[in-house]
């Protein structure tokens, strides 16, 4: 009966993704992620805007209609994969639904419909591990995959779905062999999709480069050739996408960091000011971020100086020879923003539905409810399991990539740090989950210990292999 349940437990987990999602993002009332303002930055490719158009309280509700418009076209400067997703399901509601109309429920469905591939790819490849551990990490994958905390996101035109849908492909394909091209193909894509998503997402290329290169050197045959062919792509897509990144987009976040954080912070403003570039001349920014009033990111001809001053590269050799004030910048977003997510500014109900602005209720919350708690009653929680995951070789890449990804959101901006924490939070809680199902392997072999004990003897066949008393 057990073996059963084993063999059926990946279709049966899926199902409860599947139908979980498919409640929360269609049946009324519908939820999604509300827009912060990126929305623009993927649907003015096509002309899309709300029909009731763009406005300062767009953060307040989600939005599930938009019309075409000529008035509407933005071709922005960011390259993202969400443009992946985006474009098919125009392309759907074009042909099915208006020519003039369009519903994101298209969008949710293209989402979901490649979220529930990742997800099965995911649940068997745990499914081809140990009972005792395969049934709790199942079990925990499908309450991590089924919270609003991720499906919300697939409502949206956030760049951050992309780079969600490709951590999670990325966590599957970890569970396959090695050895076999597919496994690096499929890394390729993977990969791609997340370092193409956003700018702030492309130095997790580093480690995702160095994962590819090593089984490049450690592989033979067409198995080498495969991750040589995915260490060159996953590279190449990082360095593309810092090498691209237009200079207003450059200099949005390195101000607000000098200027609101830095400047904020500094008992020695001449000194740190000097350290990273900028000067004294510079000194009447101090407070400032580049959405406050009378900031200058967007006077083209003082980007261009202020980015011929400073660079990341000088705010990296500042963190380097002020360690403990860079680490207090991420302890301050542990306490504060590691556990506020969502992000709480923005909601996740439609106006039309009768919910009050920033309404966050309802929808699948227990994994991402115990979670926040844990983070914000104890903010190290995270930093340990980290380190401890960087001590097992099968988690190292993921932990890897999850401290550079805490450096990053806390050290390389200091706005809306919550949402750009959520590839942060996807692989802790990829990590959680092992750690979380490996008590079940514990378990496991105590009890197969006290069986020993008392029978004198080997464990009864029916149990499993003896490991004896120890």
């Amino acid at each position: 009966m057990q073996r059963g349940f084993h063999n059926s437990l990946a279709p049966l987990c899926l199902l409860w993704i599947a139908g979980s999602a498919a409640w929360q993002l269609f049946a009324p009332p519908v939820l999604g992620v509300a827009n912060n303002g990126d929305y623009p930055k993927v649907a003015g490719y096509y002309s899309l805007a709300p029909a009731a158009g763009w406005g300062p309280g767009e953060y307040a509700y989600f939005a599930t209609d938009y019309r075409f418009s000529p008035a509407n076209l933005w071709r922005s400067e960011q390259l993202s994969s969400e443009h992946l997703f985006v474009w098919p399901a125009v392309k759907l509601s074009r042909l099915f639904y208006s020519k003039t109309k369009f519903s994101i429920h298209a969008l949710t469905l293209v989402h979901l419909l490649v979220y529930l591939l990742v997800a099965w790819a995911l649940l068997c490849g745990l499914a081809r591990l140990p009972a005792h551990f395969s049934i709790p990490a199942c079990l925990l994958t499908a309450l991590a995959l089924s919270d609003t905390a991720y499906v919300g996101y697939l409502a949206s035109f956030y760049m951050d779905c992309a780079a969600m849908l490709g951590t999670v492909a990325l966590a599957a394909c970890l569970l396959y062999s090695v050895r076999h091209p597919l496994t690096a193909i499929a890394f390729t894509a993977a990969a791609g999709v997340l370092v193409f998503s956003k700018s702030q997402h492309a130095p997790l290329a580093m480690p995702l480069f160095c994962f590819a290169a090593f089984w490049a050197w450690r592989n033979r045959g067409w198995a080498r050739v495969a991750w040589f062919a995915a260490a060159l792509a996953t590279g190449g897509a990082g360095v593309y996408m810092l090498t691209s990144l237009d200079r207003s987009y450059r200099a949005a976040p390195l101000f607000s960091m000098i200027f609101y954080r830095i400047g904020n912070s500094s008992t020695d403003l001449a000194a740190d000011f000097a350290e990273l570039g900028v000067g004294q001349d510079y000194a009447r920014y101090r407070g400032m971020h580049c959405y406050s009033p009378g900031s200058p990111v967007e006077d083209r001809a003082w980007r261009d100086e202020f980015l011929a001053r400073t660079n990341l590269g000088k705010l990296a050799i500042f963190y380097v020879r002020h360690p403990i004030r860079a680490a207090a910048f991420v302890w301050e977003d542990l306490g504060y923003a590691a556990w506020r997510h969502p992000d709480p500014i923005l909601g996740i109900r439609r106006a039309e539905d009768g919910y009050p602005p920033n309404a966050r209720a309802g929808g699948m919350t227990i994994w991402n409810a115990a979670r926040t708690t844990l983070q914000r009653l104890f903010p190290a929680s995270v930093l340990i399991l980290i380190a401890a995951s960087l001590l097992v070789p099968r988690l190292r890449l993921a932990a890897c990539c999850g401290a550079l990804a805490l450096a990053v959101a806390t050290l390389g901006d200091t706005l809306e740090t919550a949402r750009h924490l959520y590839v942060f939070h996807i692989l802790c809680d990829a990590l959680a989950v092992y750690w979380l199902a490996s008590l079940g392997r514990l378990m496991k072999q105590n009890q197969k210990a006290g069986l020993n004990e008392l029978g004198g003897g080997p464990v009864p066949h029916h149990l499993g292999p003896a490991t004896g008393a120890g």
